[in-house]
Parts: C-alpha cells; structure tokens; sequence
C-alpha cells in the first residue's frame, strides 16, 4: 500500500470496548452519557437501519455509525459489500478512489463505523447551476478512475442489474386509498404503459463490466467547504460489477431532480461539463442513447420509491417521468 493511503488512518484504530458502545447506540437508538453522539435518523423495518454521528474516545475525532438495511426495491442491504469494494479499491491501488472514500474504523457486515468528514456537505446542497464546474470535473474523475480499476482485484464483488421500476400496480383502485387522487397522480396512471416497455428495453442492453458505484447521486458527494477540490464518495453498499452508464446517469438525473426540487435552474452546463471530463479521464466514449435511457430510468425509479413511501405525487414527479418518458419514447 503507498505511504499516501497509509497516512490516512486518523489517530489509529479504535478501542474494542468503544465499538461495542457505538453498536449499542445504534442498536437500541438511545444515547449513552459516555459517548457523544446525535441519531441522524433511524427505521425499522426487518432490520433496524441507523445513522449516527458520534465523536470518539478523545473526543477529536467524529464518527458516523450505519446498520445494515433492507431496500423494497434492492433487497437485502448487507454492509458486507461495503467492506469488500474498500478492499476492492485498495488492492488496486486506486488511489485517487481511495483518498475519496471514507475509511472504516471497526464493525462488521451488520453494523459500521465510518470516519466522519467534518466541512462536508453534499452536492445536493448546491446551486448547481452557478457551480463553476469543480465539483463536476472531481466527481467525474473520480467516478473514471473507479471504472479503470481491472476486474482482476474484483473477484468478490456481486454482479448487478439495473433496477426497473415498473408501474403496473398504480392503478387508481389499489391507491386511492393511500395517496388519493389527484391530478398528478392520474397523468402518472396515464403514461406508466408506454415507459415501462422503454424502460424494459433499456435493461436489456445492460452490461456489466466495470466496477460501480451503483448510486452515484449528488446527495452521496460530499465537498469540503474548505476545499472545492475534495471530494468523498458514500453509501457504497449497491456496488458491485455493473455497467458504467448507470453511474452517470445516476449523477445526472439526481442533479437535475434536485434543483427542480429545490425549484433552481437546471444544471445544464454542470452536467455537460462532468460528462465531458469523465469521457477524457476514462478515455471512453459513452453511449448517448443508452445514458439517457439510465437517466429515465433513475427519475422512474425515484418517483415510484416516492410512491412506494406514501409520498402523494406532485407537479416536479409527473414533469421529471414525462421527461423520462420522451427520452426513452
């Protein structure tokens, strides 16, 4: 391993007894007086999910502590993966991956405890339309450089497939009780035939042939404030061996879907500028068709997840599948 991956270990590993109190913490969603911590957020569900931000034994160093999950669309989220995409990385000796994920200090397939990234906040925070185009330029460099590492070092990581949302079950007989049925949801009903067949077809041309992050939105990119040019990389439990245009499409349509959430400009120039520079730093030209087809098929996917947690569809969910729907029509 080089010197500069080595130098990245903090104040070293932490204390035994000190994870054991953490997995408490996550566990039983209380705080302990010893430890100082904040829950971020916590679900239940057949696994309890969890994320906590602690700080450690000498009270300089935070921590961020996740359980392992379930997804209704993904299955069963192992931390497992997590640990073996690290290792992935760090035996090709990545580097310019591997200073852009933050490092595991202890736990195991069930439960984790992550370095912290004080300063950082993730894209999905930004302005992306005035953003000057560091952050795209890093994150696309970044996301290229996953993409070079030889499947050779990537022997344990499980093949994917690319998630289809399929609209069949909203009809309005089975949601009008749970959602209601308002304009928006009806021009949902109204055009979910047609994209699901597109969506169909565009998951036929999957390949899985690089190294993934599997969920490369901009709200799992993490800017320094102090330094536009860091970047991290979180959430890597979806990685796997999969087909690069997901990744991309991934970055691109949750840019897009966040300022129309956020009711900003869309990000037109920052996501010309990270395909651009992901297409030179990976020396790869990307199938145009095919990514905007993954990127139809992501803001599919998030407006049936909406869906899927009771979340009554609304005015930005019906104009970001209409423009799915044109760009796989």
């Amino acid at each position: 391993m080089s010197a500069e991956l080595e130098s990245r270990g903090g104040n070293g590993p932490l204390d035994p007894l000190f994870v054991e109190q953490l997995r408490r913490i996550a566990i039983e969603g209380q705080e302990l007086p010893t430890v100082p911590c904040r829950i971020i957020w916590l679900r239940d569900g057949r696994h309890r999910t969890a994320l906590i931000e602690a700080v450690d034994e000498e009270g300089d160093r935070v921590l961020f502590i996740k359980m392992r999950g379930t997804s209704q669309f993904l299955g069963d989220l192992t931390l497992g993966v997590e640990r073996h995409v690290r290792a992935v990385i760090e035996a090709a000796n990545s580097i310019g991956v591997y200073s852009s994920v933050p490092l595991i200090m202890g736990g195991d397939d069930d439960f984790l405890v992550f370095e912290g990234i004080p300063g950082a906040a993730s894209l999905a925070e930004h302005d992306l339309s005035v953003e000057p185009g560091t952050s795209a330029r890093w994150a696309a460099e970044t996301m290229a450089t996953l993409h070079r590492i030889p499947l050779l070092f990537a022997e344990n990581l499980r093949p994917i497939r690319m998630p289809v949302p399929t609209y069949g079950s909203i009809t309005p007989d089975k949601m009008a009780s749970g959602l209601g049925l308002n304009e928006h949801f009806l021009r949902l009903v109204q055009i979910s035939p047609s994209l699901n067949d597109a969506l169909r077809e565009a998951s036929a041309e999957w390949c899985a042939d690089t190294v993934v992050h599997g969920d490369f939105q901009v709200s799992n990119v993490l800017q320094l404030e102090s330094d536009a040019t860091r970047l991290f990389i979180v959430d890597w439990e979806l990685s796997g061996i999969g087909d690069r245009h997901w990744d991309m499409a991934t970055l691109v349509a949750s840019a897009y879907y966040r300022q129309i959430i956020m009711q900003r400009p869309p990000p037109t120039k920052w996501i010309s500028c990270a395909i651009a520079h992901y297409q030179h730093i990976a020396a790869y030209r990307l199938n145009e068709r095919k990514l905007f087809a993954y990127t139809a098929a992501w803001l599919a996917l998030k407006t049936q997840v909406n869906i899927a947690f009771g979340v009554t569809p609304t005015k930005i969910d019906v104009e970001s599948l209409f423009l799915a729907a044109s760009i796989v029509g």
